[in-house]
């Protein structure tokens, strides 16, 4: 009987505690959907749609207005093409809801769009789910509309700083050079040993790569240059286990080498070059 009540007891703690994290989280005082920003990371389960297979699940929420929430989602599909997607969401009746209509990046068609993601907290860090369309879609034939087709577990990434603190450390320009070009090729990765390092691309102050892990393979990106100057930040989000993060970038403009040059940064300062586009 005393270990029934001692059970007992730890449950109704442990309920009290789980249901005051999750009041934290959505009962405060201006009902704001705050505590989404940032990056969630975790697995979504596919059973429809012919599907029957599961992916990493990757939301990233940057910005925020009372209970309404703007970012993006990253999928992979098992290939080597990164799928990034519009994602609008709000917080309403003690639970969380993605919207996803649009591919920015991708292999277009490889997703099923217009479904809604409807979420409930664990806990202030952790949402779980489901995903279902809510209307006929010539893409999941088989899924009727509001019928569950997927489901989730995403954990907020406690490592991931948003753009606005990142924004106030001390930029130091490396290197500068000029290009004639509106685009070029970037490719970024760990010259030395794979120690961990998680990084961030700046062009401008906003962000152009999100946290990626530094590996000796590389990792390429085509951006857009403003006429003038461009100011391109590496940005550390952790330190790996040899400080400070240390990445090799390399440049190309029309598939010519412009510049190659090994960047360094930590938690106060980011290194950087300019690039000029005439």
């Amino acid at each position: 009987m005393k270990q029934l009540f001692l059970f007992l007891l730890l449950w109704q703690c442990t309920t009290t505690t789980i249901q005051a994290q999750t009041k934290d989280c959505l009962d405060n005082k201006d009902q704001s959907a705050q505590f989404m920003i940032g990056k969630w990371e975790g697995t979504f389960k596919q059973y429809a749609c012919g599907i029957n297979n599961q992916y990493p699940m990757i939301v990233e929420i940057s910005e925020v207005t009372g209970k309404r929430f703007r970012g993006y989602f990253y999928w992979n599909n098992g290939t080597d093409m990164d799928n990034r997607t519009v994602l609008e969401g709000e917080v309403k009746n003690n639970k969380v809801y993605f919207y996803e209509g649009k591919i920015l990046e991708g292999e277009k068609g490889s997703l099923v769009l217009d479904g809604v993601y409807e979420s409930k907290l664990s806990n202030c860090n952790e949402l779980t789910g489901f995903w279902k369309i809510t209307q006929a879609n010539p893409q999941c034939p088989d899924l009727k509309p509001n019928k569950k087709g997927g489901d989730y577990t995403i954990r907020k990434n406690e490592t991931y700083k948003v753009v606005e603190e990142i924004a106030e450390r001390k930029v130091i320009v490396k290197q500068q050079l000029s290009v004639t070009t509106a685009t070029v090729k970037i490719e970024i990765w760990d010259h030395q040993q794979e120690d961990g390092d998680i990084v961030s691309l700046r062009l401008n102050g906003e962000n152009v790569v999100d946290n990626i892990r530094l590996l000796r393979k590389k990792y390429e990106k085509i951006i857009t240059l403003q006429q003038g100057t461009n100011t391109l930040a590496l940005d550390a989000i952790n330190l790996g286990s040899i400080p400070p993060n240390t990445a090799a970038i390399r440049i190309t403009s029309d598939g010519k080498l412009i510049k190659e040059v090994v960047l360094k940064s930590d938690m106060n300062t980011s290194e950087a070059i300019t690039i000029v586009r005439e």
